[in-house]
């Protein structure tokens, strides 16, 4: 649920059960991933699904938040302020170049 902590949950989860979880997580993008020892795991205690699901929920939170500050970054399109112009004095010498010869 958006807004919520990922980690919220309502029994405590080892430490040695979400290094597993974590491992397991990271080997799902081997191609070598043994899905049946996998399964296996998953089973054997309802807390090692709880553990990979929460993993899973960070995993989504982070892409959703890469995305979303991406957007902003996207939407932010508007030039910088010039503002380097009025230190190096941008303004008078525009003025100098164009002012009409002969005046004043």
């Amino acid at each position: 649920m958006p807004g919520e902590c990922a980690w919220v949950n309502k029994m405590t989860i080892p430490d040695r059960i979400i290094e597993e979880a974590s491992a397991w997580f990271v080997r799902q993008s081997d191609d070598a991933m043994d899905w049946d020892a996998f399964t296996l795991w998953l089973e054997a205690d309802p807390r090692h699904r709880m553990a990979f699901d929460q993993l899973c929920n960070i995993d989504a939170d982070l892409d959703n938040l890469r995305e979303t500050t991406a957007t902003q970054v996207a939407a932010n399109d508007d030039p910088a302020p010039r503002r380097w112009a009025y230190w190096t004095g941008e303004p008078a010498s525009s003025f100098i170049f164009f002012r009409p010869f002969g005046s004043g």
